[in-house]
């Protein structure tokens, strides 16, 4: 666990040097911490979901966020990974949100309403790491397509992140690339003339979590 780890890392540093006495003063100590029985709960007003596409030939990034995410199946737990396995969402994508209005109404006309999807399902089902970092296997429900797509995850100082680039054809997601390039065609045209919106998309998910004791 994250916050855990510097606390042990010192730990260990000094005693290598310490006395026997200064040892068992020190195992006390990190054994009442331990007793403390703190949890980490997550904070339900913290989310951010971000997204990036990529236009021109140049792959030039055009980012945006969802506004409404809902969640459900957190626990409370010291080990983060129990915290966050298991855990459901739902994202409506008419909460997107990209500064641009006009892009906003034609992403979900063009993309989304090609794919036939009113809302992004999702599961967290499994975290391989050491709870600080590692390998998150999401599975994503687009189209009426579920997919698991493994996502890098980091935890530090209570800020739990997931990113992964997806390629929307795994999702029969071609037709809406297609139309919604149509629509944008002349804003899509890069240095070498050549109008080009890419399937990849980055997403990046945020969450914190309060650290929470008896």
């Amino acid at each position: 666990m994250k916050l855990v780890a510097p606390v042990l890392l010192s730990l260990v540093i000094m005693s290598s040097c310490a006395s026997p006495e200064e040892k068992n003063a020190e195992a006390s100590e990190s054994n009442a911490q331990m007793e403390e029985n703190c949890v980490y709960r997550y904070n339900a007003d913290s989310t951010q979901f971000t997204w990036t596409g990529y236009k021109f030939t140049e792959r030039v990034g055009v980012s945006g966020t969802f506004e409404e995410i809902y969640t459900e199946g957190f626990s409370e737990n010291e080990n983060i990974i129990d915290v966050v396995s298991g855990v459901d969402f739902k994202i409506p994508v008419s909460s997107i949100e990209s500064k641009n209005e006009d892009r906003n109404n034609k992403i979900i006309s063009f993309f989304f309403g090609s794919m036939n999807t009113d809302v992004i399902y999702g599961q967290i089902q499994e975290l391989s790491g050491e709870g600080d970092a590692g390998i998150a296997k999401v599975l994503l429900r687009m189209n009426a397509l579920e997919k698991i797509v493994p996502m890098d995850y980091t935890f530090e100082n209570g800020l739990f992140e997931m990113s992964a680039e997806i390629d929307v054809k795994n999702w029969n997601g071609s037709a809406g690339i297609e139309k919604l390039n149509d629509a944008c065609y002349d804003l899509h045209k890069g240095a070498d003339g050549v109008s080009l919106l890419w399937p990849n998309v980055t997403l990046n998910v945020q969450s914190r979590f309060d650290v929470v004791c008896p």
